[in-house]
């Protein structure tokens, strides 16, 4: 009889521990934000990057959520998630300035990749080499003065 207890204590307490903890921690809006932000603030990008996504896909309109996102890909050069960011604060506020100066310092990265990919692959005879160099160097030397706008 007690192997009997002793078993089914077993088979009890072995269900317990297997059991997958199902309780969510409902936090408000102002709280998520205080942790993405902190995360964001330490450089702990990838956890930022998550808790924002989480605020978007429960509030889609909030465009300093989208902001702080395309400031996360750029950093981690996402080219393509920074724009799709960007262009989302500027629809959801297209007078914010700082979307519209980081949209354009995304696509300046862009046009240097391409720049770069051109000079290594045209032939060394090509008439456009001199000219892709050179506007390379000026784009490098413009966003070597310039950075994004990511006010605090």
């Amino acid at each position: 009889m007690s192997r009997t207890v002793f078993l089914a204590l077993f088979l009890l307490l072995a269900g317990c521990a297997t059991t997958p903890n199902t309780t969510k921690v409902n936090y408000s809006l102002d709280e998520q934000l205080q942790h993405a932000d902190a995360a964001y603030r330490e450089a702990r990008l990838d956890d930022a990057e998550r808790l924002y996504r989480e605020i978007t896909d429960a509030h889609p309109d909030l465009s300093d959520v989208w902001f702080r996102l395309g400031n996360i890909y750029t950093r981690q050069d996402e080219l393509d998630a920074a724009v799709r960011a960007y262009e989302k604060v500027i629809q959801l506020n297209p007078n914010d300035g700082r979307a519209w100066y980081n949209l354009s310092l995304v696509h300046m990265k862009r046009a240097i990749a391409t720049l770069e990919v051109a000079g290594q692959t045209l032939p060394p005879d090509s008439p456009f080499r001199d000219r892709i160099a050179a506007l390379h160097d000026s784009l490098i030397a413009r966003t070597n003065k310039t950075h994004a706008e990511d006010p605090q």
